[in-house]
C-alpha cells in the first residue's frame, strides 16, 4: 500500500488507488493524479501557497479495522471490504457512495443495491440489471472473490438458462474448490468418490509405480542386458493398463465437477441472497449475512485437502493391517 492510497486527489475527487500514478507538489506536498496535473498545469492548491500551506493528510478513522472479521462496505466490482465511510475503493476505485443509517429497516425484501449508484457497469454487466431478481451490486457482494469472472457468467446464465459451463479452477481443484467457494454437500461427495477411486485402484498404482522404478533402476545399472531389461518392460506393460483405467476415471470426474461446477455456485449463491431477503432484516444484518454466508474459505479448502490425504493414508495403513 502507498502513502496516499485513499486519499483525495483535489484536483478531480477521486481517491488515490495503488495503481495511480502520483506526483507531488514541489511547494506544498499535494499529492495528484499526474494526468490531473498535466491537464491543470499547476497545483490545485496554488493560491494558498502563499500563506505557507502545506498538505497533511486526512486522519485515517477506523485504522483498527479488520476486513476478514468486519463488515463495512463491499466494493461491488471488486469486493474488496472498506470501512463504512469509505467513499472510493481503496482497491479498484470504484465510488462506494454513502451508507444508509445504522437501524433502518426493510420489509417485503427491498433492499438497496450496495455500492454507489453511479450507473456504471460492475464487471461489463449494467448496474441496474438483476440475476435471477437479485441487483449485479449485491450478487458482487456476495461472490467478492472472482467477481470479474463470475458476474458475467451468472448473467448469461440468468439470461439464456443454460445449465452447463466450464470452470478451470474445479477442473485443476476438485474437490477442494468446492470447499473453498463453500460448497460443502458438493465438496463431500466429490471428495468421497475421490476417496474411493483412489482406494480402490491402490494395488494397481502401486505396482504401476514399482515396475516403472524397476524398469528405470534396469537401464541406467544393467543397460546391456537385453533380457532383463525386456522382462522389466514386460512388467511395467501389464501394469500399465489398470494404471490408465484410474487416470481416465479421475479425469472424467474432474469434467463432470468443471461443467456442473458454475451452476451449483449459481444455485447456491441465488438461494442464499432469496433466502435473506425473505427475512425482514436491518440493513447492517441484511449485510452482515452476506458477507458471512458468501465470499471464500481458504481455511476450508486447504483443510480439505490434509483431511483427504490424512484420510487416504489411514485407509491404506488399516487395509495393509487386515490384508
Amino acid at each position: 500500500m502507498n502513502r496516499y492510497e485513499g486519499a483525495v486527489c483535489p484536483a478531480c475527487g477521486q481517491a488515490f488507488t495503488q495503481a495511480d500514478d502520483i506526483v507531488v507538489c514541489p511547494s506544498c506536498g499535494t499529492p495528484h493524479h499526474r494526468a490531473c496535473w498535466m491537464r491543470e498545469g499547476h497545483c490545485a492548491n496554488e493560491e494558498k501557497h502563499a500563506q505557507g500551506y502545506t498538505w497533511q493528510e486526512a486522519p485515517r478513522q477506523q485504522e483498527d479495522f479488520q476486513e476478514k472479521t468486519e463488515l463495512g462496505v463491499v466494493c461491488p466490482r471488486c469486493g474488496t471490504n472498506s470501512p463504512k465511510d469509505t467513499l472510493f475503493c481503496p482497491h479498484c476505485g470504484q465510488p462506494l457512495g454513502a451508507q444508509p443509517a445504522q437501524g433502518q429497516a426493510f420489509f417485503g425484501g427491498q433492499y438497496p443495491p450496495f455500492g454507489a449508484q453511479s450507473g456504471g457497469p460492475i464487471e461489463g454487466v449494467p448496474a441496474d440489471e438483476t440475476i435471477d431478481g437479485i441487483p449485479v451490486a449485491e450478487v458482487a457482494a456476495y461472490v467478492r472473490t472472482g467477481t470479474r469472472s463470475y458476474i458475467p457468467k451468472f448473467f448469461r446464465m440468468d439470461r439464456t438458462k443454460k445449465k452447463a459451463g466450464w470452470n478451470w479452477a474445479a477442473f485443476l481443484f476438485s474437490p477442494f474448490w468446492f470447499f473453498y467457494r463453500k460448497l460443502y454437500a458438493a465438496g463431500a461427495v466429490v471428495l468421497s468418490l475421490l476417496m474411493a477411486l483412489s482406494v480402490a485402484f491402490y494395488g494397481p498404482l502401486e505396482a504401476y509405480v514399482n515396475a516403472y522404478l524397476q524398469w528405470g533402476e534396469v537401464i541406467l545399472q544393467q543397460p546391456s542386458n537385453q533380457a532383463v531389461i525386456d522382462a522389466a518392460m514386460q512388467s511395467l506393460q501389464s501394469a500399465m493398463p489398470l494404471a490408465a483405467v484410474f487416470l481416465l476415471l479421475q479425469l472424467v470426474l474432474h469434467v463432470v465437477c468443471a461443467l456442473v461446477a458454475n451452476r451449483l455456485y449459481f444455485k447456491k449463491t441465488m438461494g442464499d441472497l432469496h433466502a435473506l431477503r425473505e427475512q425482514t432484516l436491518e440493513e447492517s444484518e441484511y449485510r452482515m449475512q452476506i458477507f458471512r454466508k458468501g465470499g471464500t474459505s481458504l481455511l476450508f479448502g486447504f483443510s480439505s485437502y490434509l483431511l483427504y490425504d490424512l484420510a487416504y493414508m489411514l485407509i491404506i495403513q488399516l487395509l495393509a493391517m487386515f490384508s
